[in-house]
């Protein structure tokens, strides 16, 4: 089995804790833990394969980022600045041996408040017009969600004009954003 690892420099790394609705923290001191989300160091990811170290890194912006539940791919999001993949197509999936499987893209959206705030704001939806402004739409995170059937599924969130989110679920191997699995505001 892969192992995934976060690190920031000057505080450490830590391997992650894999599962779906729990801290990838689980299995780290708290105080490292605690030191490490209060740090302003930029995160970046790595992990091991085939007797090689595979590094996500951005030069400007922190990427961070979680293993598909097949355990096949990485999925990575750039945060808002980077200049390597800038929003709307900040969110990248990754063959284990680090090569680019896919770049995603956001589709049309679907959750009724952000649908709410796309009309108010009289932009299109996909409101890709909205992504030349800082925290106007971007991939906002990556994690493992369980389905109604008690199943883990990708699931990728889409954050548009600042606080407005969408949950969909992702699928990995074609790059394709699925159904709405939920919606909030932060």
């Amino acid at each position: 089995m892969t192992e995934f690892f976060k690190l920031k420099k000057g505080v450490g790394a830590f391997p992650m804790h894999i599962s779906a609705n729990e801290s990838i923290f689980k299995h780290v001191d708290t105080k490292f833990a605690r030191t490490y989300v209060n740090s302003a160091a930029k995160e970046h990811v790595y992990w091991k394969f085939d007797n090689k170290t595979i590094t996500v890194k951005d030069d400007i912006a922190s990427v961070s980022g979680f293993p598909s539940v097949c355990n096949q791919y990485f999925v990575a999001i750039y945060e808002s600045k980077s200049e390597t993949f800038k929003p709307p197509s900040n969110a990248v999936v990754y063959n284990l041996d680090g090569s680019i499987h896919k770049v995603l893209k956001i589709t049309e959206l679907l959750a009724p408040t952000v649908l709410k705030r796309i009309e108010m704001n009289g932009d299109t939806n996909p409101p890709l017009e909205a992504a030349k402004y800082e925290g106007g739409l971007f991939f906002n995170s990556f994690d493992w969600y369980r389905d109604q059937n008690n199943n883990y599924i990708n699931r990728i969130a889409i954050t548009y004009d600042l606080d407005w989110i969408e949950y969909r679920v992702l699928n990995v191997t074609t790059g394709r954003l699925g159904p709405l699995m939920g919606q909030s505001r932060l």
